[in-house]
C-alpha cells in the first residue's frame, strides 16, 4: 500500500506539518486497514525520515522499516544543511519554460558513466 501524506499528492491539507504528524497518520492508516500483525514501512527519500520517525515513536507496532534512497548524514554536517535550508532565497520567476528549466538540474549527471554530449534536455511543451 502507498499513501499520500497529508498536504502531499491528493491528500487534504493540514495546518501544521511535522515528520511526527507524518508518523502518527501512517501508523493510523495501517491499524484501520486491519493488517495481520505488525506491518513494515518502507519510506522512500523524504518518507525515510517518516519510516525511522514511526519506529522511534511506534517501534512495537511495526514489524520493521526499510529506507530507501534515504540521505544518512552525520549529525554535525545535518545540523550545518538545516542551517542552509532556513536561509530565505530569492524565488525564481518560473512562469517561462525555458528560464525555470535553465536553474534545473532535471538530469543525474556522473562524470564517470555519462558523456556529457548524450545528456538531451526534455521537451518543453507550450500551456496555450
Amino acid at each position: 500500500m502507498a499513501i499520500d501524506l497529508s498536504g502531499m499528492g491528493d491528500s487534504s491539507q493540514r495546518a501544521e506539518y511535522s515528520v511526527k504528524s507524518f508518523a502518527t497518520e501512517v501508523i493510523g492508516v495501517c491499524s484501520a486497514l486491519g493488517f495481520v500483525g505488525p506491518p513494515v514501512m518502507v519510506g522512500h527519500s523524504f518518507g525515510g525520515f517518516v519510516a525511522l520517525k514511526a519506529a522511534a515513536i511506534y517501534g512495537k507496532e511495526l514489524a520493521g522499516i526499510v529506507m530507501v534512497d534515504f540521505p544518512i548524514r552525520p549529525p554535525a554536517r545535518q545540523q550545518e544543511q538545516d542551517a542552509e535550508r532556513r536561509t530565505i532565497k530569492r524565488k525564481r520567476d518560473l512562469s517561462d519554460p525555458r528560464a525555470a528549466l535553465a536553474g534545473s538540474n532535471l538530469f543525474h549527471r556522473n562524470p564517470a558513466t555519462t558523456n556529457s554530449s548524450s545528456i538531451t534536455s526534455p521537451a518543453i511543451r507550450s500551456r496555450n
